[in-house]
């Protein structure tokens, strides 16, 4: 017969309270991780919406298998693999106490430290980037200087060619249905 006394019953509520504040942790970085992408992202319309959603889904597909495989280790290590209800009972109270207090206090530090490295990140691209962006821009000006003037000159001659090509054929289309006109 297993021993329930009352030390077995007390470090299992322990343990199971433990694996609900690391589950909780768990949760806090996937959070975390939502925020990153949003912050990285941004609203860009339906398709960011598709894959926010399934990135948001995976998360908590992920959580959910951890989650599952938490509790089943706990119960086959701790228990014996006896289920009992106080396993779960701990597991939502420790996730829910760290969810609650230290979980939210995670969050909002995180949330402005990602926002923040992010920003970090995003000026210092741009400050690394500026110099081919000067160097385009450069490059640019100088073909539409040279180059682009010179093709927007053999385009306008040609232009200018086709239309009085036109022109000629018109012309010698009206004189010989003027022709034509004279011999009826």
């Amino acid at each position: 017969m297993l021993d329930t006394s009352q030390e077995l019953l007390t470090g299992l509520l322990l343990r199971s309270f433990l694996c609900g504040c690391l589950l909780g942790v768990l949760y806090s970085i996937i959070k975390i991780t939502r925020v990153a992408v949003k912050e990285i992202f941004g609203d860009r319309g339906k398709a960011f919406r598709i894959f926010e959603f399934i990135f948001i889904f995976t998360g908590d597909v992920f959580f959910g298998i951890c989650a599952g495989i938490v509790s089943i280790l706990l119960i086959y290590h701790v228990n014996y693999g006896m289920f009992r209800g106080m396993v779960y009972l701990g597991m939502i109270i420790g996730f829910l106490l760290y969810y609650l207090t230290l979980g939210k206090l995670v969050q909002k530090i995180s949330e402005k430290l990602m926002r923040g490295v992010i920003f970090l990140i995003k000026k210092l691209l741009f400050i690394l980037l500026m110099p081919f962006y000067m160097i385009f821009k450069g490059l640019f000006f100088i073909y539409r200087l040279t180059i682009g003037k010179i093709i927007a000159k053999i385009i306008m001659a040609l232009k200018k060619r086709s239309e009085k090509r036109k022109s000629v054929l018109n012309t010698e289309a009206q004189v010989a249905d003027d022709l034509q006109k004279e011999n009826l």
